[in-house]
């Protein structure tokens, strides 16, 4: 491709019929860790990191509620209020402020220059939030000089699967990749990491959302889309021979950049929170002690509702004999965490707070004992087609 002379309409029509494939999620389970995979290599063109599009930009915009706007209008809004994907030593929260070798580079897009190619590769296109995200996706790749001709396949990340729906209107054909983690460790990871991002939102109600969709809601949603996918252990993100598998499905040659975390090609080190190094291939990463940090009828209870679960991700089954009879009563009982929010965390709120807070975090508790005797007798079942990409 001539880097001083763009053909944007051509440009415009090899983007348009380019297959897209969309990560999603339950709880913490590597998708970011996954895309940046993807990030360096040349058959793929992605955006940084996570983006639920509708959500952040598209549905808010004052300019597309307008419904009679400037289209560099729009591109101006979208870069003041998502400025942290274009320069990343704003987003602090995914720690790509400090990226690079020896953390101390980060990704500056030239918003000028990023402003030209959406303008330009817009002319005489609809504008509808499918082609916006396409072309802020393939701009933000044109300011890293990369060869989108050589693109095989779009790559986006909504992420949750609550998020699904708004982006599958989009992309009625996409295919879906399913990040997925040991349930009881994604748990851990999930309620903890949110906790500290938003420790406002910390507390009961947290805890019953990701249980809910950690054990119950999302693969629902991924299999009700009735698209293509397939299901990926982050356990398994160190395995070159899954990630051939992964390629050929997808359409694409496998590359020696996979073997490295990067954004805009910068060595990522993981977000804010993440106490391993994710430079390369490496469990490490996975490492957060859920063994202790649950305890015993914590770890029994959950083992048990998610027995159909683990035995399909073919997750190793440890030695823990479980029956209904006996999970019928340890789900009454408080796990580790409710106690913390129920007795231990209510006591430093205020005087005036902690009748309320103590009825709030008490109702999530019984929301949380319904679900999980939702799950012990109508568990959720999984079909016996070999989605899940392992050795």
């Amino acid at each position: 491709m001539n880097k001083e002379v763009l053909d944007y309409p051509t440009l415009m029509e090899h983007l348009v019929s380019l297959p897209t494939f969309s990560i999603v999620t339950g709880g913490r389970a590597g998708s970011d860790f996954l895309q940046s995979v993807f990030d360096s290599h040349p058959e793929v063109l992605t955006f940084n990191g996570w983006f639920q599009f509708h959500e952040l930009f598209w549905n808010e915009s004052y300019c597309v509620k307008t419904e009679n706007f400037e289209l560099s209008d729009l591109v101006d809004e979208f870069i003041g209020k998502l400025i942290y994907k274009l320069k990343s030593r704003y987003d602090i929260q995914e720690k790509k402020d400090k990226l690079g070798l020896d953390n101390n580079q980060s990704i500056d897009i030239d918003l000028k220059e990023f402003k030209k190619h959406v303008l330009c590769l817009m002319q005489n296109v609809s504008i509808n939030s499918k082609n916006i995200l396409t072309v802020i996706t393939a701009s933000y790749a044109l300011c890293l000089k990369q060869d989108l001709f050589e693109k095989k396949i779009i790559l986006h990340h909504p992420h949750l699967a609550e998020y699904l729906q708004s982006h599958i209107a989009d992309f009625p054909n996409t295919k879906l990749i399913y990040m997925v983690r040991d349930p009881r460790a994604n748990i851990v990871s999930g309620y903890e990491n949110f906790g500290k991002y938003y420790p406002d939102k910390s507390g009961a109600a947290l805890l019953n959302a990701y249980l809910t969709s950690i054990l119950y809601e999302d693969i629902s949603i991924v299999t009700g889309t009735q698209l293509e996918y397939r299901i990926l252990r982050v356990e398994d993100l160190d395995q070159k021979e899954v990630y051939l598998k992964l390629c050929d499905w997808m359409g694409i040659n496998y590359c020696e950049t996979m073997t490295s975390s990067t954004w805009a090609g910068l060595l990522w080190h993981g977000d804010r929170l993440t106490r391993n190094k994710v430079d390369g291939l490496s469990r490490d990463v996975l490492k957060n002690n859920w063994q202790n940090k649950l305890s015993n009828s914590d770890k029994y209870i959950i083992s048990h509702l998610t027995k159909n679960m683990r035995q399909y991700y073919k997750y190793e089954e440890e030695d823990i004999k479980t029956s209904k009879f006996k999970a019928f009563f340890i789900i009454i009982k408080p796990l580790s965490y409710e106690i913390d929010n129920i007795f231990r965390n209510i006591n430093s709120a205020a005087k005036s707070n902690k009748t309320m807070r103590r009825l709030y975090n008490f109702y999530f508790y019984f929301v949380r004992v319904r679900l999980f005797y939702k799950l012990l007798f109508s568990p959720v079942t999984f079909d016996n087609k070999d989605y899940v990409l392992r050795k």
